[in-house]
């Protein structure tokens, strides 16, 4: 499958390289909320040109992966992620000491562009393992893991050496993946079906990657507004701060929990279990409620969030060993994630956000009507192939 030995990406660190890669890909977005105060708090920048600043990196992140759904098949994937990680290095040290926003915008752009190829090449790449569950769980949950580490540390951060010293670690971060790129391989697969996959039709994986999109624009509407919904529900700031922590470790929790199931549940069972459980969480935020009630919501809701992506993007691994479908999806992620937000705050009233988890929950049930056909025909297909080599071979 690969163009040289080493990066045989099943075992070693041709595997750790699959894994990590996407995270340092989206080193930024992962402690989104800790750079934001970063600028606001330590480079002088309000909270509307800290919004814009991030929105600037979220647009290169989204740019780089719609273009590479054209071009990924054709490019030479080691180069082009070492290209990333440079620009992330470079960028992030370039931002060090810039007070000008204009010039900033532009140079945070440029981050989100390396932030993005490395993030869309990296799923791609665990989705030519021949365990996609379980490395998209590793990968899910030790992003969670990295941001919960990061998020504790930025206070003693920030108070000895300020912005530049996150700058400094997003660096050092991108360096680390210069290094490990030598295991990347030179290019993606060729167009055959991924772990256990058989070959499916366009009039069935389109469908499914629309699922994507629709599950991202539902979590980045609720996600924006979850602590609002959470105070508009009669809690306290306090409250929901503690409640949205401690759904951080269920998150951690959710990520890891494809590393230990793999593929032993199929796919169209975690993926009914998850997105239910996600639905009828929102479902329930709805009105007034408990402090405890709000945290064991959330909880269940991050966890079942981030147990369901890796088995989604193992589903889409499994359509095409290329890696071609899973590019694909991560720009539909990305595209989703950015447009939910502005459909929820389309629907908002002053103090009422009901109208955001109605739309969550209504995307959450087109989601699975449009990914569960091709799952079902997939794990069916991979089946019937596995048991004809079986008689054959006996």
């Amino acid at each position: 499958m690969m163009d040289n030995p080493h990066a045989h990406l099943d075992h070693g660190w041709p595997r750790v390289a699959a894994i990590l890669t996407p995270l340092i890909g989206g080193m930024v977005y992962c402690v989104q909320p800790g750079f934001v105060q970063g600028l606001t708090e330590y480079a002088g920048f309000s909270a509307r040109d800290a919004g814009y600043l991030t929105a600037a990196e979220m647009v290169g992140i989204a740019c780089t992966s719609v273009v590479l759904t054209f071009i990924a098949h054709r490019i030479h994937w080691r180069r082009a992620i070492t290209a990333f990680f440079l620009l992330e290095l470079l960028g992030n040290l370039a931002s060090i000491g810039i007070r000008d926003f204009e010039w900033l915008g532009v140079v945070r752009f440029v981050v989100g562009v390396g932030s993005g190829g490395a993030m869309s090449l990296g799923f791609a790449l665990i989705g030519m393992t021949s365990a996609p569950e379980r490395n998209f769980g590793w990968n899910i949950g030790l992003a969670g893991l990295y941001a919960a580490i990061v998020m504790f540390a930025l206070p003693e951060v920030f108070h000895a050496v300020g912005l530049t010293g996150l700058l400094v670690f997003f660096a050092l971060f991108a360096a680390f993946g210069l290094w490990l790129v030598r295991y990347v391989p030179e290019r993606g697969a060729h167009g055959e079906p991924g772990a256990g996959g058989v070959e499916l039709s366009w009039l069935l994986k389109v469908p499914a990657l629309g699922a994507i999109l629709l599950y991202f624009a539902a979590q980045g509407a609720v996600w924006a507004y979850l602590f609002l919904i959470g105070t508009a529900g009669t809690l306290s700031e306090a409250q929901v701060a503690s409640a949205l922590t401690l759904s951080g470790i269920a998150g951690i929790l959710g990520g890891f929990t494809p590393t230990v199931l793999g593929d032993r549940a199929g796919r169209a069972g975690p993926l009914t279990v998850g997105v239910a459980i996600g639905l009828v969480a929102v479902w329930y935020l709805v009105g007034n409620f408990s402090a405890a009630s709000y945290a064991l919501a959330v909880s269940v809701y991050v966890f079942a969030w981030n147990m369901t992506h890796p088995f989604m993007l193992a589903t889409y691994a499994s359509f095409d060993r290329s890696g071609r479908v899973v590019v694909y999806a991560a720009a539909l992620q990305t595209i989703g994630m950015a447009v939910g937000p502005a459909i929820g705050a389309s629907l908002i009233t002053e103090g009422h956000y009901s109208p955001v988890n109605y739309l969550a929950v209504v995307l959450f049930a087109l989601c699975l009507l449009l990914i569960l056909p091709a799952t079902l025909m997939q794990a069916r297909s991979a089946r019937a192939a596995a048991a004809a080599a079986t008689a054959a071979g006996s």
